[in-house]
């Protein structure tokens, strides 16, 4: 599904008081991920592993390097090719959920395929079975504000699911709960996996790796572990 060579990335602060050198975030890295998989890429802060998942979910590009998704060289392609894989092809979970709080957790999971021009009553069915596949078949009219933060994070993962992606990027998705809803969440995309989902969870915590089939350690940007691969 990912074959990754070569990737770099270096950041340039600003000129003046206070600036600073350049930042190498991402150093030579390479990797490669089979359908069906599910792997943590896992590195402290400022490690590099952000960074990877920016480029691995389309949403940046680097200095030099190849990412072929699905055989498809993505870096050769244009800003609007490449949005237009992401928003079909990938799904993503952020730390913070990122719903929006006016919008009932339905519609909420309806807003990507909104934008996909997906017709009102097909975007509503597809909405109501990611819900039901999170569990919150009965908190579909529920605001944000009416709903624990392990709701908000599972109506996130359906918001991730409902276009039926190839990959899933999930960032830190349970940096924001308690120690009961992440082991939820864990679970939840564990169970999604065995369904057939190629999961990549960027986490710093070493416990939330151990949920994956395999763990990718990285540090100082570059890859220094990979453990747990068939």
């Amino acid at each position: 599904m990912i074959w990754v060579e070569g990737l770099c990335k270096t950041y340039y602060g600003r000129k003046g008081l206070g600036s600073h050198g350049p930042v190498k975030a991402l150093d030579n890295v390479s990797l490669t991920v089979e359908p069906g998989e599910f792997v943590a890429i896992v590195g402290s802060s400022g490690s590099g592993k952000s960074t990877l998942m920016n480029l691995l979910g389309l949403l940046d590009r680097p200095d030099k390097g190849t990412y072929y998704f699905h055989n498809r060289d993505m870096f050769s392609l244009s800003d609007t090719k490449l949005s237009k894989v992401r928003r079909k092809e990938i799904g993503f979970i952020f730390q913070s959920f990122n719903l929006i709080p006016r919008l009932t957790a339905l519609e909420n999971v309806m807003l990507p395929q909104v934008f996909a021009g997906v017709p009102k009553k097909q975007r509503e069915e597809m909405a109501l079975e990611a819900l039901a596949r999170v569990g919150l078949s009965d908190r579909v009219s529920h605001l944000p504000s009416q709903m624990s933060g392990g709701q908000m994070q599972r109506v996130a993962i359906a918001r991730a699911l409902v276009g039926r992606p190839k990959l899933i990027l999930a960032d830190e998705p349970t940096g924001n709960l308690d120690e009961a809803s992440t082991a939820q969440i864990l679970s939840l995309l564990q169970s999604l996996n065995r369904s057939g989902a190629t999961i990549l969870l960027i986490t710093h915590d070493k416990e939330v790796a151990a949920y994956a089939g395999r763990t990718i350690r990285i540090h100082a940007g570059r890859i220094i572990g990979d453990t747990g691969r068939q």
